[in-house]
């Protein structure tokens, strides 16, 4: 399946989704299989991209170096591609990729 992406949102597909937010890499807990899925997808030939509303980073809760680090973390845990489509709740979305 060449040149197939999918786009997965973070919060409540790869990892559990809290009310409290995700403000550091503690907080992250993945969703049972979520890893296992998302390597079947990426042995099978798709991009993966996630996608993220972290409005927290808007409200001051979390630094963007602290979330672009999780992301880091994220994207090696899982083997996911390099870029993660941002949300930040200012209005504005940023693609990042992340080395």
């Amino acid at each position: 399946m060449s040149g197939t992406t999918v786009f997965l949102d973070r919060d409540g597909v790869i990892n559990e989704d809290s009310p409290d937010y995700i403000k550091c890499w503690a907080d992250f807990s993945f969703i049972q299989s979520s890893l296992d899925a998302v390597a079947r997808l990426t042995r099978s030939g798709w991009s993966i991209i996630v996608i993220t509303n972290q409005s927290a980073v808007n409200r001051g809760m979390i630094p963007l170096a602290e979330l672009e680090n999780m992301h880091r973390r994220l994207r090696r845990a899982a083997g996911c591609g390099r870029t993660i489509l941002v949300q930040t709740g200012n209005g504005k979305a940023a693609l990042r990729s992340l080395d």
